[in-house]
């Protein structure tokens, strides 16, 4: 019984996005994975000069035009 659900985004691997909602609201980061079935976002943030991974939802990134 499985439901396909077809999502779309706004962003791609490699794009620049804007966080607009949790503990990184209002930083930019490097968008380096993309997880379609849990609709979660791996992206890049600096911090203190160091890239960190950090997970978002879709709905937490708009991209950066």
């Amino acid at each position: 019984c499985g439901i396909t659900i077809e999502i779309d985004i706004n962003f791609k691997v490699g794009d620049t996005v804007m966080i607009i909602s949790g503990n990184f609201t209002g930083q930019t980061a490097v968008v380096e994975k993309i997880d379609m079935e849990n609709q979660i976002v791996t992206v890049l943030v600096d911090l203190f000069g160091q890239q960190t991974a950090y997970e978002v939802r879709f709905d937490e990134i708009q991209p950066i035009e």
